[in-house]
């Protein structure tokens, strides 16, 4: 009775896995039009060490493309140029922008890791959060060094022809849309870095999986915690998925291979960039 029983427990353990095994799904989609085919990826920017190769399907259908195409190919960009986006040109500092009680907040942050004042004094305050952002995710490991857009871009140099959908000067125009919220921004980010990183490690643990509900629910999560968030949203998010898919149409217009990619974001829910294009219901789209 006592291996009857066993065995039916290993049978129920085996269809488990073999069941999600079938179920599970990457971040990726394969679109076709009658001449051409795009795989789009969703990225986190961040990683840690020893996170690749990733999964072989992904890996397969890069290898099958000509072109790999991410929001910037920063390796082209000087960061000295994007500078006066990201610092006060005039009597403006870091301090005066915010308010005491937040500012001092923020700065308690560079305090413990040395960081010092001339380093952020004239930082705005989008561009101070993602410097705190940033110190944070190393200490615990995780690096835009180790993301999946990096990763393409230093496979794909020299042997792929590499797009940019978009430049940074546009990035940086866009984050500057934080400024007319910044003490309420700073306070939102601040409240996530004190959780720890645990924001990342959910996409993180969505991505692996290919769910896309569970990373639209993040950022409709963030949207109603930060009010102000959700007007930033329509330049940020959405005019960007907007244009990004303009240019995939035109590829698939062509006869040419490619591999696409954005952050996750990008790609989710009604107005994510994979809706878009099923939205014309002329093209094959399959979650690989």
């Amino acid at each position: 009775m006592r291996l009857k029983l066993d065995f039916k427990k290993l049978i129920i353990i085996l269809f488990v896995i073999f069941t999600s095994n079938l179920l599970s799904k990457n971040f990726l989609w394969e679109v076709k039009s009658k001449t051409s085919k795009v795989y789009i990826l969703g990225s986190i920017h961040v990683g840690k060490k020893g996170s690749f190769p990733l999964n072989i399907n992904i890996e397969n259908a890069f290898n099958e493309t000509k072109n790999l195409a991410v929001e910037v190919d920063i390796d082209s960009v000087d960061p000295m140029s994007l500078m006066k986006y990201m610092v006060y040109s005039d009597s403006n500092t870091l301090a005066s922008s915010l308010v005491p009680e937040v500012y001092l907040k923020l700065i308690k942050l560079f305090d413990e890791v040395g960081l010092p004042e001339i380093v952020y004094s004239k930082l705005k305050p989008w561009a101070a959060i993602m410097m705190a952002q940033q110190l944070s995710m190393k200490s615990e490991g995780l690096s835009a060094e180790n993301g999946i857009d990096k990763y393409f871009m230093d496979k794909a140099r020299g042997k792929k022809n590499i797009i940019s959908l978009e430049t940074a000067e546009y990035q940086m125009s866009i984050l500057e849309e934080f400024d007319k919220v910044s003490n309420e921004f700073v306070e939102y980010s601040l409240k996530d870095l004190k959780d720890g990183n645990e924001q990342v490690e959910k996409m993180y643990d969505a991505w692996k999986v290919g769910d896309d509900q569970a990373i639209e629910q993040i950022i409709i999560n963030e949207e109603n915690e930060f009010p102000g968030y959700k007007s930033i949203m329509e330049k940020l998010l959405y005019k960007r998925n907007e244009n990004m898919t303009i240019k995939i149409k035109e590829w698939l217009k062509g006869n040419q291979t490619y591999f696409v990619v954005v952050g996750a974001g990008h790609l989710v829910g009604n107005r994510g960039i994979i809706n878009l294009l099923k939205q014309n219901k002329v093209y094959e789209i399959e979650q690989k």
